[in-house]
């Protein structure tokens, strides 16, 4: 699987997405890459944690892992 691609795709249409498995680190990471590129790339003036957040919908155990990353925190900060 392409995580990079998969992650640009859910940024450009959410719903249909193929998003990453959870607690695979290295998967996450390569989806946030591209779906950030994508939205850095759009005209999307919405914050990127917001279109994130839609794209993630009931997604929450997902949404927690993905913003860890970069962090150096184990679980989201409080």
């Amino acid at each position: 699987m392409d995580w990079f691609k998969a992650g640009a795709a859910s940024a450009n249409k959410p719903g249909g997405a193929e998003y990453p498995p959870l607690n695979d680190t290295q998967a996450q990471r390569y989806w946030l890459g591209g779906f950030g590129a994508a939205w850095a790339a759009s005209d999307d003036e919405t914050p990127l944690a917001e279109v994130l957040a839609a794209a993630l919908g009931e997604r929450a155990a997902l949404r927690d892992q993905l913003l860890t990353h970069g962090t150096g925190h184990p679980t989201p900060p409080a």
